[in-house]
């Protein structure tokens, strides 16, 4: 994974210290809660349903289980506010 530093506008590669990878994809969305960057859905041969953390402190990723109805989505917004993500338009 690479990170841009903004402060001396440099690209750094974080190594991966452990644990499963999400596929590589496109036209996901993803956001920030507390330490753990989300990724939701997105394509990569197939469309996408699968939710990931990566732990920003931990460098590694980690597949969570989503409960009910949620259909694979791509060109879709996401937002999180407090500990809830709220997905947006997309197709599915």
């Amino acid at each position: 994974m690479t990170v841009a530093d903004l402060t001396t506008m440099t690209l750094n590669i974080i190594p991966i210290s452990k644990g499963e990878l999400p596929s590589r994809r496109t036209y996901h969305a993803s956001d920030r809660i507390r330490q753990y960057m989300l990724i939701y859905g997105g394509m990569d041969l197939n469309d996408k349903d699968d939710l990931w953390a990566f732990n920003m402190d931990e460098n590694n990723w980690k597949q969570l289980k989503i409960r009910g109805p949620h259909p694979p989505r791509k060109f879709h917004s996401l937002t999180a506010i407090g500990d809830f993500l709220y997905i947006f338009g997309g197709c599915v």
